[in-house]
């Protein structure tokens, strides 16, 4: 298999446009890929990414692995700091609004969390939640 190039892989394609179309109309969903090494799932992955892109929609992409292991919610530090990091004053209030405000306690850093954070800490139960908790 040639890097990018996709074989026998209309079905699957199919679904990612299925799931795409959903999100587009505001309903999420998740599609699962499973199987043994070489068989082509980032392959896949990277077409998904590549129709999103295409549909418009953001894409944010990241890759567990040893260094984000050492790292509480290291996978989700790769997909959201770049994104808050480059947004604007007002884009980073409109991403931060409503339960993402809880989620931001569990990209601070461990050191020097105050205010929010010293009110959850212990208790991860509200931040994994998105608020949730009471």
């Amino acid at each position: 298999m040639v890097l990018g190039e996709l074989c026998e892989r209309e079905d699957e394609l199919a679904r990612v446009d299925a799931l795409l179309t959903a999100a587009r109309a505001g309903r999420g969903g998740v599609m699962l890929i499973t199987g043994p090494a070489g068989i082509g799932k980032t392959v896949l992955l990277a077409a998904a990414r590549e129709r999103a892109g295409q549909a418009g929609m953001r894409v944010l992409a990241g890759r567990g692995g040893e260094l984000e292991s050492g790292f509480s919610f290291g996978v989700t530090r790769q997909l959201l700091e770049p994104l808050l990091a480059s947004a604007g004053v007002a884009e980073r209030e409109a991403l931060l609004a409503g339960a993402a405000r809880r989620a931001l306690i569990a990209l601070e850093e461990e050191a020097g969390g105050g205010g929010e954070r010293a009110a959850v800490r212990g208790d991860a139960r509200p931040v994994l939640a998105g608020g949730q908790c009471h």
